[in-house]
């Protein structure tokens, strides 16, 4: 284990990491993919070419990994790259600013099996 490259996983890298509760604990899963989300955003940030390979975050149950930055990856990150699928089950944990930059940048929306409440939200978004 070292360094995330990040310059090569822009590059036409794949990474996939498995921040599973069960195996890392619900706060070193959280705080782990919090650091991620942040040195990616940076290192997307830094790229000298707005047309570079465009760079696609899946991120399951998003509401986890929160980073002050989420809502500037979601209204700005077209403009260097940045894809995001955000996937989560409890649209009622995410704040508000985060909220409304996901809220206004989604092009496809999915719903699954929702509750009576979620059902309310999902109707007001769509």
């Amino acid at each position: 284990y070292g360094p995330v490259p990040f310059d090569q996983l822009l590059d036409r890298r794949l990474l996939l990491l498995n921040l599973a509760k069960g195996a890392l604990g619900t706060e070193a899963a959280n705080f782990l993919g919090a650091i991620f989300l942040t040195q990616l955003w940076s290192a997307l940030q830094e790229r000298k070419n707005a047309q570079a390979t465009p760079t696609y975050l899946v991120v399951d149950e998003f509401h986890n990994y929160l980073i002050p930055a989420f809502a500037d990856m979601l209204s700005e990150g077209a403009r260097v790259g940045l894809h995001v699928i955000a996937v989560t089950q409890y649209l009622n944990r995410i704040p508000e600013k985060i909220r409304a930059a996901w809220v206004g940048n989604v092009d496809a929306w999915a719903f699954f099996s929702l509750g009576a409440e979620d059902m309310a939200d999902a109707w007001t978004l769509v």
